[in-house]
């Protein structure tokens, strides 16, 4: 007598809910659920093994297990619904054996038998990809996932897997455009973008020699989470992009900024070369607001060059106190220029003492004047702008600036700081 699709998914399941915890397979729990009419049937030659195969299991007897099921599977003229029903009790066997290879296997020839409802069938294919990627197995696991999109293109699991799958295989251009796509697939339906996503990108885009696509992503990575070891790495990714444009003394001097704005200036050497560079460039203020700094942070003043940084600390508040009553002077000054250039500098120079309106004022009226470089003066601005704590100011003065230049590198740099909060230090 024919054994009813309930009767024989009951037992089905009830064994299936004994592996649950296995490492990669996990079966279905509703993958035929029951109809109200014509339920179908398993023939005898299918069911009874399938029944002494299950019994063989309770009695922790698998080999025995496998061999009735395996019986079960050889006999011809099955259904699609007892295919389906025969390799659900396969999948739990060789799940149970941890032999994860033979069970995914299984798995995709449940879906094969199209009894599944879409929705298991949606399940099973992603469960069936995991677990192709757990057993290392990335071609296939691409093959899968690829397949499963295509039908679900937002699926942001199965879009990183693909993604991590590439990575793995070496194909790194394969993963950026991966995490390309999961990250336009996250965006079209409002889910967070993951921190995990935005490393394997950079870590694909830094095995290509691509400093800007490594760049690009260590700025999403702290936009989201902050670290100080990623400000380090991103800064550093700057520096040398700046080096290979024509590096000067003043966009060292820029990057120093960067770096106080930042909170990641950490050795004596650092403060002390920040300090000088900032005298050379005639801003005594912002030297000995750095000098001040490394002396308050216990940096300064404690080792071995003790010394000659106390001796720094005196000549940049000196040269700072001298300057500080000059400003006015420089400013009519630099208002008798053909060139905004001078008021540029003026401006500059309020706003190392912390005047930021006046240093907004002059910084403008030098770009109405007509300045060398415009970026440049529209950086030096947002800069003010930021300092002063006006972002929305800071970002409209940015508009315009040629990205790819060092006032657009800088400007990013100053806007990812401005809407960061402070960099978790390393533990």
């Amino acid at each position: 007598m024919a054994k009813s699709r309930t009767t024989v998914m009951v037992a089905a399941i009830a064994l299936a809910t004994g592996f649950m915890g296995a490492e990669i397979v996990s079966a279905p729990t509703a993958a035929i659920a029951a109809e109200a009419k014509k339920p179908p049937t398993v023939k005898p030659a299918v069911g009874k093994p399938l029944q002494e195969a299950m019994t063989a299991v309770k009695a922790g007897k698998l080999p025995e297990a496998l061999a009735k099921a395996q019986e079960a599977d050889k006999v011809a003229g099955k259904t699609p619904y007892e295919t389906l029903v025969v390799n659900q009790v396969l999948a739990a066997i060789y799940a149970q054996s941890k032999d994860f290879a033979n069970a995914v296997k299984a798995m995709e020839a449940q879906v094969a038998t199209g009894e599944m409802s879409a929705e298991d069938q949606k399940k099973m294919a992603k469960q069936v990809a995991t677990s192709y990627y757990q057993l290392k197995n990335y071609p296939k696991t691409i093959e899968v996932a690829s397949n499963y999109v295509k039908s679900d293109p937002n699926d942001t699991d199965m879009l990183v897997l693909i993604a991590q799958s590439q990575y793995l295989l070496k194909n790194y251009k394969g993963t950026t455009e991966g995490v390309q796509a999961t990250l336009k697939a996250a965006r079209a339906t409002g889910k967070p973008i993951q921190e995990g996503w935005l490393r394997l990108q950079m870590s694909a885009e830094h095995e290509q020699g691509n400093d800007a696509g490594t760049s690009a992503a260590l700025e999403q990575i702290i936009a989201i989470n902050p670290k100080e070891e990623d400000w380090k790495a991103l800064i550093q990714y700057a520096e040398k992009g700046m080096r290979n444009q024509g590096n000067s003394t003043k966009n060292a001097l820029d990057m120093y900024f960067v770096k106080m704005q930042v909170g990641t200036l950490a050795t004596a050497q650092e403060y002390t070369d920040f300090a000088q560079l900032a005298l050379q460039d005639g801003l005594p203020g912002a030297a000995k607001k750095v000098v001040d700094k490394g002396f308050a942070a216990g940096v300064l003043g404690s080792g071995a060059t003790k010394d000659r940084e106390v001796r720094l600390q005196t000549m940049a508040t000196n040269q700072a106190a001298s300057d500080e009553k000059t400003l006015a002077a420089g400013e009519a000054e630099a208002r008798k220029a053909k060139s905004g250039d001078p008021l540029i500098k003026a401006g500059e120079a309020y706003w190392s003492y912390g005047q930021y309106d006046k240093a907004a004022e002059l910084i403008q009226e030098g770009i109405t004047k007509g300045v060398t470089s415009a970026d440049d003066a529209k950086f030096r601005l947002g800069m003010v702008y930021i300092s002063a704590g006006k972002k929305q100011q800071a970002m409209e003065a940015f508009k315009g600036i040629n990205a790819a230049s060092i006032p657009g590198q800088l400007s990013r740099l100053w806007t990812l700081a401005a809407n960061s909060p402070p960099p978790a230090k390393k533990a």
